[in-house]
């Protein structure tokens, strides 16, 4: 058990460890003879410390986008390649960030009905033996980007795409499609 002895270390158990020593005994090398400079020393010290903080929460910021884009990609048949995922997380991180918009992602293997759709969200549905794709969401965005829209993408991007098997590109090409025709009706 070390020794202490007015608030030092004795230097029998730490022997000639000055740099310890300062340490414990820490005292600033000057003093400041104004109030102004110790104000300043404050000041500059708090700055700092809220810029970190700062880049802290905005570096966690983003992270959250992206795992909470993730649970949103409900890839149950393991049907999209790594790139083509990246790509529809990036696509889902946009629809929120841009939009405020919660859209899903989702494939299986069985047969979508009405009673799938998420309130207040957007559900992109696809089954690829059954070659279905649905696209639900609240009857507001659905009356603002038009069924025009919505009957392209299902009656022809997709459609094309499950003709030419290269339905997981149609997939990605109709979550762009979609987000373009949100970002019109934004303007």
């Amino acid at each position: 058990m070390a020794e202490i002895f007015d608030g030092v270390f004795s230097e029998k158990i730490l022997g000639e460890s000055t740099v310890f020593l300062s340490l414990l005994t820490f005292r600033p090398k000057f003093a400041s003879g104004r109030a102004g400079l110790s104000l300043l020393r404050t000041l500059l010290m708090l700055i700092l410390i809220l810029g970190v903080c700062w880049a802290f929460w905005a570096n966690s910021e983003r992270y959250v986008y992206k795992f909470s884009a993730n649970a949103r990609l409900n890839d149950d048949m393991k049907v999209f390649s790594p790139e083509q995922s990246e790509a529809i997380v990036e696509i889902i991180v946009a629809f929120d960030k841009k939009f405020s918009v919660k859209l899903h992602v989702q494939t299986r293997e069985t047969l979508f009905s009405s009673q799938d759709a998420l309130e207040g969200k957007v559900l992109f549905g696809i089954c690829p033996p059954m070659k279905q794709t649905v696209l639900f969401m609240p009857a507001l965005w659905r009356s603002a980007i038009g069924e025009g829209t919505i009957f392209r993408i299902q009656s022809e991007i997709m459609y094309q795409g499950f003709e030419s098997g290269q339905w997981r590109e149609a997939a990605v090409s109709s979550l762009l499609f979609l987000e373009y025709s949100f970002e019109t009706v934004a303007r």
